[in-house]
């Protein structure tokens, strides 16, 4: 037998057939179903939950087997609530404490404020419940894992050497690999109480499924007022991880599928919590390399260094067992972890970095900061109005916000800011070699990001390249803001090696997770019990559905025809037809749609009245040839003329045909008046897109390229 074949057919649970009431066909077991997840969409909490039942039961006729309770609903869906393991403990003397307690009855100072609460799933049960609805995707992804055949482009994560590496240790086996994720957010602002979850996402799953809320299972969870100690936290949890990868996962025919744990990733107070090193304030504070930091004004700096001197896995190893021994710092090492119990890769190539915190959070918001204060009040507000008023494609859930308060800009704002808006509204207004320096970091960052690599197996390479030419020059041209995330970027280079593209480590995906999660409560009391009732019941919701969705297929289809248009205004339709089709009459032939489905993805042309201003345009230059009087030039030419184009404002009269199959992204225009300023979409995976459409059926070039914006 095939050992990627995942057999995990149970018995069918036996369907309860009893109609709601005698005047109906329609089966208590499909309503109550139903009920529930309008509820839980509907964020109702569960007082007014019964409410809303007695209200419904009140309408319907009597006698009726409508359940009267909200827990007589859950009773006859069979969801119970078993998920997790729940346990207190006492931040003073570390140990258990019966769940129920309020103190610690053997430390005199104890109180309800030294009480840490923690909710450990049930991770077999888990795994098992995923891996039973997701079989028939995971082998599937798995078997062009093990052939090497990435089909969507993504570079994804077991596409490269970390993961193909473990491939290769474990031949013959049958296994499936977690990518770990810890985190913190806050619950209660006036009281400062904090919830930290410890989760997982399953490799051999596409990256569009793989980040889905209840693909990913969530292992811990820490309710206290101030940070876990991890020794505390997971040790049930890192118990119950090394009895399954010990004993494997058990099917529903017996068959054994093992468990794997590749790297871990997270923000970096997290990860020093994880990890038992130093925070970023101390010297050694990288784990990858011995770079020791200075302090310039008060102020840790990490100025440029080369040759720089890495931590290989022996020495690492050895640095944690020479702390623990000596309790002490050792190059930054506190300790050994508690995860070296379970890895499948060694440290330090275990660890990988959060991008969505190091370059978003950290250093754009840092270096947006520089830039905004050398703009003089008027260029401040064009630049605000220009970040505003920019379209982008219909499916980013978030655009570009302005700079003047970067307190309330999120993530995924810094990113197309980053990405796409920065370069084009600021190149004209900012000093030559300023600009330049500025793009080399933005087209070493977007080339980690690309998707596909925009230069096949030399992206690594180049965007170390510009990186490295852009840190050389950041002390000259930003004074004092060499900090540890700069340096961080030094290691990018072996992080896309062992991991593939950024965009695929899932980031924003933990984060909104996380989010949803520690919002699953009403009032103020009783945190840890509202957020685990509800976690389990959307879980078992989700995962009632057994039967698998039909496989999405590659969709090519036009839709939204345009029965006005008239076709003799196109001479080139008439061409096209000849070239195509025997036939004489052509309104019998040739119809023209305002959109079409291009790869399930929809696209629209300038006949669509929603597609927003358009503008024609034909002739274009290379981007590149704005910074040719820069000392940066050398080095930017091919990246950056790879990411932004340039388009004059001129009217376009020519029309042309174009087979749908060259069209592959989505495409962002800047108007800068002078110039049309074109840059494709980094990679899709982060914009939550669950389908695509797109359209077409005839355009010129140029508009094909306009059309693509939207």
């Amino acid at each position: 037998m095939n050992p990627d074949d995942f057999e995990l057919l149970d018995p069918s649970p036996v369907v309860d057939t009893t109609s709601l009431h005698q005047y109906t066909n329609m089966t208590t077991d499909d309503r109550c179903s139903k009920l529930l997840n309008i509820l839980r969409d509907s964020h109702v909490c569960k007082s007014h939950s019964n409410r809303i039942l007695s209200l419904i039961n009140s309408a319907l006729p009597s006698p009726n087997n409508l359940p009267k309770t909200m827990e007589q609903v859950l009773f006859k869906l069979e969801i119970n609530d078993d998920l997790f393991r729940k346990r207190a403990i006492c931040s003073i003397c570390k140990k258990d404490l019966p769940y129920s307690d309020k103190h610690c009855r053997q430390c005199t100072t104890s109180d309800d404020q030294n009480l840490v609460f923690v909710y450990d799933t049930d991770i077999e049960k888990l795994i098992r419940t995923i891996v039973k609805r997701l079989s028939t995707d995971i082998t599937e992804y798995k078997q062009q894992l093990r052939n090497m055949t990435d089909k969507d482009q993504t570079n994804d994560i077991g596409f490269n050497k970390c993961y193909q590496e473990l491939l290769q240790r474990n031949v013959n086996q049958n296994f499936i690999t977690f990518l770990l994720h810890l985190d913190g957010v806050g619950l209660c602002k006036s009281a400062k109480l904090k919830m930290w979850l410890f989760s997982g996402s399953i490799i051999e799953l596409q990256p569009k499924l793989r980040y889905r809320r209840y693909n990913m299972p969530l292992f811990s969870i820490w309710i206290r007022y101030a940070e876990p100690h991890p020794e505390v936290w997971l040790r049930n949890c890192i118990g119950m991880m090394r009895v399954i990868k010990k004993d494997g996962i058990q099917t529903f025919n017996n068959q054994r599928v093992d468990i794997k744990f590749l790297s871990i990733t997270g923000d970096y107070p997290a990860l020093k919590l994880i990890l038992n090193f130093i925070g970023h304030g101390g010297y050694f504070c990288c784990w990858y390399c011995y770079l020791r930091g200075v302090h310039v004004n008060n102020k840790r700096q990490y100025l440029h260094a080369n040759p720089i001197i890495l931590r290989g896995a022996s020495a690492y190893k050895e640095g944690c067992l020479e702390a623990e021994r000596t309790k002490n710092n050792v190059f930054g090492h506190l300790g050994t972890s508690i995860l070296d119990e379970i890895m499948d890769t060694t440290f330090p190539e275990a660890i990988v970095t959060d991008y969505q915190h190091v370059t978003l959070l950290r250093h754009t918001k840092t270096i947006t900061t520089s830039v905004y204060r050398r703009l003089n009040p008027q260029q401040r507000l064009t630049l605000d109005r220009n970040l505003k008023n920019q379209s982008f494609p219909h499916f980013f859930n978030r655009k570009m916000r302005l700079l003047v308060d970067l307190s309330y800009v999120k993530a995924t704002e810094f990113r197309n800011i980053l990405f796409y808006g920065l370069v084009p509204l600021l190149h004209h207004i900012m000093d030559v070699d300023f600009m330049a320096h500025l793009v080399l970091f933005v087209c070493s960052i977007r080339l980690y990001h690309s998707q596909p690599p925009l230069f096949d197996q030399q992206t690594s390479q180049i965007a170390a390249e510009l990186f490295e030419r852009y840190y050389e020059d950041h002390e000259q041209l930003h004074l004092n803001l060499q900090n540890f995330v700069l340096h961080l970027y030094v290691h990018y280079e072996k992080l896309y090696r062992n991991y593939g593209s950024s965009a695929n480590i899932g980031c924003f995906a933990q984060e909104d997770l996380i989010g949803s999660v520690s919002s699953d409560r009403h009032g103020t009391r009783y945190h840890g019990e509202l957020i685990t009732y509800y976690y389990n019941l959307d879980f078992t919701l989700n995962n009632r559905e057994s039967e698998r969705a039909p496989q999405q297929q590659q969709v090519y289809e036009p839709i939204d025809m345009d029965k006005n248009f008239v076709l003799n205004q196109c001479p080139a339709l008439f061409e096209q037809h000849v070239q195509l089709c025997n036939c004489s009459y052509i309104l019998n032939c040739v119809f023209v749609y305002r959109r079409c489905i291009v790869r399930n993805r929809v696209y629209h042309s300038l006949l669509y009245n929603k597609r927003g201003n358009a503008v024609s345009y034909f002739l274009k230059q290379k981007f590149s040839d704005l910074f040719r009087a820069s000392v940066y030039f050398d080095w930017l030419k091919a990246p950056l003329d790879s990411c932004f184009v340039v388009l004059r404002r001129e009217p376009c009269t020519n029309f042309d045909c174009v087979d749908v199959n060259f069209i592959f992204k989505h495409y962002i225009v800047f108007d800068t008046n002078r110039s049309l300023i074109i840059t494709e979409v980094s990679a899709y995976n982060e914009h939550g897109l669950k389908r695509f459409l797109n359209f077409f059926v005839y355009l010129s070039k140029e508009h094909m390229q306009e059309s693509e914006k939207n």
